[in-house]
């Protein structure tokens, strides 16, 4: 499958200590503009919110086939996902990674999580520094990748296929709990392709 970039967001324009713009997130001020840590330039998303939350790019509305994909920091505990298809808190698809020890494909209808399939890295990608994750959508053919690095060295991948979940949105989410030991769940870079031969979307959701 040929790729075409539809958007991406460094993150370098948003105010510290507020949404980054052309994101909506699904709880207030779930995730913040940050210059703790970023992999590029000095800001990156940060997750510190308790319990789950999502944020999505505003102009990924309505995307069936699409690629997400995003740098990730991996810090003890931390819960980080992709997300795609999504439509609201309780129905979407996303690439689960916790701490780099696991990596998983879970749908979540009607608010229920279902696991789809998972893998181990190997090798875990390294402590308190970054790595690579895709999250790619076609029909219902869902694949996770993770590297080490941006066209690095595959760390682990999942292929699996599931229909509940037709389009939506994409973006990315955390997981914090009381049980964090490290409270944040950093991203930093994201994009978002469409396939390069085109599919059908409307105007008010055709970016180029």
């Amino acid at each position: 499958m040929a790729w075409s970039l539809l958007v991406e967001d460094d993150f370098e324009s948003a105010v510290v200590g507020s949404v980054p713009p052309n994101w909506t997130p699904s709880t207030t001020n779930a995730v913040i503009g940050s210059t703790l840590q970023a992999h590029s330039g000095t800001k990156c998303v940060r997750s510190n919110v308790y319990y789950y939350h999502q944020i999505v790019h505003n102009n990924t509305a309505g995307l069936t086939n699409c690629k997400a994909a995003c740098w990730m920091y991996r810090g003890v505990g931390c819960r980080k996902r992709l997300i795609t298809r999504y439509t609201d808190a309780q129905n979407f698809y996303c690439l689960w990674e916790q701490g780099g020890a696991y990596f998983r494909i879970y749908k979540m209808v009607g608010g229920v999580f279902t696991l789809l399939g998972s893998a181990t890295p190997s090798p875990e990608p390294t402590l308190n520094a970054w790595h690579f994750c895709e999250f790619e959508n076609v029909g219902t053919l869902l694949t996770a990748r993770m590297y080490d690095a941006e066209g690095g060295s595959l760390l682990a991948s999942i292929e699996v296929t599931d229909g509940d979940l037709a389009s939506g949105y994409a973006g990315v989410g955390g997981f914090y709990g009381n049980d964090e030991s490290n409270t944040d769940e950093l991203f930093d870079d994201f994009k978002c392709y469409i396939p390069s031969t085109g599919q059908f979307m409307s105007p008010m959701t055709k970016y180029w």
